[in-house]
């Protein structure tokens, strides 16, 4: 995605979101190595854990990603619950981080055209359920 972004509107910011418990990504990036290291569940769970350290996702998040952002479980948690209060969407929490990291950081994106990409609705019931009540 940040790659087409780039490709077709080099001005354009792009951002990735990374759940605390599991900030592979985001040391890697800050290391500019591939690192291995030790993750915790993760509501995001389809973000956690680590990366092939072949992998080319480092250096297209090099060359396209801007920024890392991080957020706690409850920030992850909250954003579930402001998508389905306000907008209906049953959303998993990895789903939700693009989200997540507006409301971190609102203030960075006040009065500015944003987009977040906000996909999977992939999330037990049980959990769905304590998250929204």
């Amino acid at each position: 995605s940040a790659g087409w972004l780039k490709s077709h509107h080099p001005d354009v910011e792009a951002f990735g979101v990374s759940p605390e418990n599991s900030p592979v990504m985001y040391e890697s990036v800050r290391a500019n190595k591939m690192l291995e290291m030790e993750t915790y569940p993760t509501l995001a769970d389809t973000c956690a854990g680590g990366i092939d350290l072949d992998s080319i996702t480092l250096e297209l998040c090099r060359r396209h990603v801007d920024g890392i952002m991080l957020l706690t479980e409850a920030e992850i948690e909250a954003s579930v619950r402001l998508l389905f209060e306000e907008h209906r969407l049953v959303v998993e929490g990895s789903g939700a981080l693009a989200v997540g990291g507006l409301l971190k950081h609102k203030e960075r994106f006040k009065d500015k055209k944003v987009v977040a990409v906000v996909c999977g609705r992939n999330i037990d019931l049980d959990v769905f359920k304590r998250i929204i009540q």
